[in-house]
């Protein structure tokens, strides 16, 4: 099945990523927009959803827990409306308009999901050589908490990685333990590329839910040095 991708050229000057489907996008294929490439990331965070047994060994690893309030996301909410709206983009475009997340603050967004409004959905998608890429394009992971909303369960696991940091304090059982946790397959995966920030960082989200331990793989996110993408997993 054709998988939707987003134009990898950027918009408002370079500010963020075209949300235009690749293959149809007029206005950077016919060169009325500037060819430049979007921004490219300087933070990456995967963020995936973990049930109670997987939250109690990231405690027990010393992973701390952020429990946000519905206050604190309908301030987050606000935010993000206004940095949508400066771009001159519906905030509520995307989420609302795929009916999930309807009703929750958070449902909000700025950036461009690379993979459309449906995302990467029930096709089996591993993470298996994301963590080379990474590696491989300067990345480190520095940070990982536990992200508790009472409001929109499950508990996610949220690591952080940034790119041209020479080392990072992350102790050897939390890196085991996230390996463990992404062997296997995802039925939804979504990437979202967001502006670039007034602080000059870039940041990138991959959303990783409903995995699957007995399926076998069908495609495989690459970072695709920041374009993203699926690739097809042959037999």
């Amino acid at each position: 099945m054709p998988i939707f991708k987003a134009c990898t050229f950027s918009i408002k000057g370079g500010l963020a990523r075209c949300r235009e489907e690749q293959s149809n996008c007029d206005s950077h294929r016919n060169g009325v927009a500037s060819r430049e490439k979007a921004p490219r990331p300087t933070v990456i965070l995967l963020k995936v959803n973990v049930n109670e047994k997987w939250e109690k060994a990231f405690i027990a690893a010393s992973v701390p827990v952020e429990t946000r309030s519905f206050g604190r996301a309908e301030q987050l909410e606000r935010q993000r409306v206004e940095v949508a709206e400066a771009m001159g983009r519906d905030p509520y475009a995307v989420r609302q308009s795929s009916g999930r997340d309807r009703g929750v603050p958070e449902d909000v967004d700025t950036g461009c999901p690379v993979f459309g409004n449906a995302g990467l959905a029930g096709l089996n998608v591993s993470l298996s050589s994301l963590s080379n890429e990474l590696h491989a394009a300067g990345f480190v992971l520095t940070q990982a908490m536990l992200l508790k909303r009472f409001h929109k369960p499950p508990t996610r696991l949220v690591l952080e990685f940034t790119r041209d940091i020479k080392s990072a304090s992350i102790s050897r059982q939390l890196i085991d333990l996230c390996a463990e946790l992404t062997d296997t397959v995802f039925n939804q995966v979504d990437v979202w590329a967001n502006p670039r920030q007034a602080d000059g960082r870039t940041v990138h989200t991959v959303n990783c839910g409903k995995r699957d331990d007995s399926a076998k793989e069908q495609y495989r996110l690459s970072y695709a040095d920041g374009d993203w993408d699926a690739i097809p997993v042959c037999g």
